[in-house]
């Protein structure tokens, strides 16, 4: 654990493993049963590391969600 400048403790993690091809999915190993939304969620999100995204960004791409 480490200490940033204002104060905050920051502990590093590895990014875990998370195979996609295949169902139920497997993170490190271990088997994680996911929705249909939550595996679209999921995917997105891995195909865009390091970003962050609005709620309609995810509404539109988890749920098929289109503003009216």
């Amino acid at each position: 654990m480490t200490q940033t400048s204002d104060g905050l403790m920051l502990s590093r993690l590895s990014a875990p493993v998370i195979d996609l091809s295949v169902y139920p999915q497997r993170v490190n190993g271990r088997e994680v049963r996911l929705t249909p939304t939550e595996l679209r969620l999921l995917r997105f999100l891995v195909e865009h590391p390091g970003h962050a995204f609005d709620q309609e960004t995810l509404l539109r791409e988890a749920w098929g969600w289109e503003p009216s």
